[in-house]
């Protein structure tokens, strides 16, 4: 090991593994590159500008690698495929975060020009995918799914001013492995910040072309919790919980076999000599390996003769056990943790809750999926707009744009309340105490407080023309009531109370 410094060596007398770490760290401070190659199993005889370009930690590890994310990835695809409950999970966290779509509202200080985006912006999102095949809603909710399911996706913004995603076993490194700034299909500029993407296209020879996409062309968002240049790419989110699917899937398929087997029955016949009676079946069929096995042919009421020393014996399962029910919960509960889905929304079955804790779980769920809605929106949907917008610009659509033309913000779906009675009443006390505001209320059953207002003041203008009074509920009457107690009376009227 390396010579440790006074300093390092007073340090580690009172912290005996700060020692440790101070000498392995200048070790590879001052190890050759040559031998750090070693270490890593290659026989590269790059210099040490290269080899400081590379993914690589400052130890000659790497948490990461390409082929391992790319097995995760056909890992996490198969489970989509193969298991209804991860991919019901995956279902569930598109429908709470996307929902329908996640639509934008302009906010420009132009209302006119505001209007203006919005309805473009609603003709695009019909015709947006270059195959023609989704709207912009669809879309959404795919990259989404597809993005936590993969670990990241990308979304190609053509010169056609039209859409085309590209998923993440498209971008990859031209020669299969990282080389140079070019980690796992991502190249890297001097701050480590992503420049271009090289995306691997199929010719009809079989037989993968690479070409690189400026960052500025391309759209992409990733999952992955690391900072450093060593993971780019995203990590799929059911390589976490995999394992417990597959134990759930066992479980299940263990008890139905178990049920199957009750519904009919199984026998054991005790023989003395079991091979020779065994011997005498005829082969009347294949067992579950698809593989010939003599089998008994039984008959209701039928008799089967046996000697005095042998017996027949019926098996009789005691599968599922009575905690089979809080146990599969127990293991559904730990897989929606990841995604932030409580018990209730993960089966959609909240019969074995109340109101409150139901709610309680639900409040931090939303949490969570504020947290998923906010970065889906800023690293995909908002590039996706100020380019759609930039297009608009040149083609002439947008005439003299203000400086905050690309001002805007995105709104989510609102969820669904356990109790919206409780829920309206809740909202009409926090804004009325002040403790929140109309806007942010709207908000959060996915309504903008202008469109709203538009909407409600046609609402009420078409009601007074049809002279149909203006119903309210009595909640929302009293407190008009009590705010018109508290206006001082006209003089007018004040003067004729007392004439009276």
């Amino acid at each position: 090991m390396t010579q440790l410094t006074l300093a390092d060596r007073v340090r580690g007398w009172f912290d005996s593994e700060y020692a440790a770490r101070a000498s392995v760290n200048r070790y590879i401070a001052n190890t050759p590159r040559a031998v750090l190659n070693q270490r890593r199993g290659g026989t590269d005889t790059r210099t040490d500008a290269d080899w400081s370009a590379q993914p690589w930690g400052p130890d000659g590890s790497r948490t990461l690698s390409s082929g391992q994310r790319r097995a995760m990835v056909k890992r996490a695809r198969s489970i989509d495929e193969d298991n209804l409950l991860g991919s019901s999970l995956l279902d569930r966290s598109a429908d709470n975060v996307i929902g329908e779509q996640m639509s934008v509202e302009p906010l420009t200080l132009d209302r006119d020009l505001n209007r203006h985006i919005s309805d473009m912006w609603a003709d695009w999102s019909n015709h947006c995918d270059a195959r023609e095949m989704d709207t912009f809603s669809d879309m959404q909710r795919a990259w989404f799914r597809s993005s936590l399911r993969d670990g990241d996706i990308g979304v190609l913004m053509l010169d056609s001013g039209k859409l085309r995603t590209v998923e993440s076993d498209y971008i990859r490194t031209p020669s299969g492995g990282d080389i140079g700034s070019v980690v796992d299909g991502i190249e890297l500029g001097t701050s480590d910040q992503p420049v271009r993407y090289w995306l691997a296209t199929q010719t009809e020879a079989f037989k993968s072309s690479y070409t690189a996409i400026n960052a500025t062309d391309f759209a992409y968002i990733h999952h992955n919790e690391r900072q450093d240049r060593n993971n780019v790419r995203g990590v799929p989110i059911l390589s976490r919980f995999g394992w417990i699917l597959d134990q759930i899937d066992g479980t299940i398929e263990a008890v139905v076999m178990a049920h199957r087997m009750s519904a009919l029955f199984g026998l054991v016949m005790k023989r003395q000599k079991p091979a020779a009676g065994f011997g005498a079946l005829p082969l009347t069929g294949s067992n579950a390996e698809g593989e010939s096995q003599r089998k008994l042919s039984l008959e209701p009421a039928m008799v089967e003769y046996i000697n005095s020393d042998e017996a027949i014996e019926q098996i009789k399962p005691t599968h599922p056990t009575t905690s089979f029910s809080d146990f599969m919960r127990f293991l559904i509960r730990l897989s929606g943790l990841k995604l932030g889905l409580p018990l209730e929304l993960a089966l959609l079955d909240f019969s074995q809750t109340n109101y409150s804790s139901a709610r309680a779980s639900m409040e931090q769920s939303y949490r969570r999926f504020r947290i998923m809605q906010r970065r889906f929106a800023n690293r995909l949907l908002t590039p996706i707009y100020n380019w759609r917008l930039k297009k608009w610009i040149g083609e002439g659509a947008i005439a003299n744009p203000p400086d905050d033309i690309f001002k805007h913000r995105w709104q989510g779906q609102p969820w669904p309340y356990l109790d919206p009675q409780k829920d309206a009443i809740g909202a009409l006390v926090a804004v009325d105490a002040g403790f929140s505001t109309l806007s942010a209320e709207l908000a959060k059953r996915g309504m903008a407080f202008d469109e709203w207002l538009k909407i409600r003041t046609s609402e009420i203008e078409r009601i007074a023309g049809a002279d149909m009074p203006l119903t309210r509920s009595n909640l929302t009457r009293e407190l008009d009531d009590n705010k018109s107690d508290q206006q001082p009376t006209p003089q007018s009227e004040a003067d004729d109370d007392d004439s009276i």
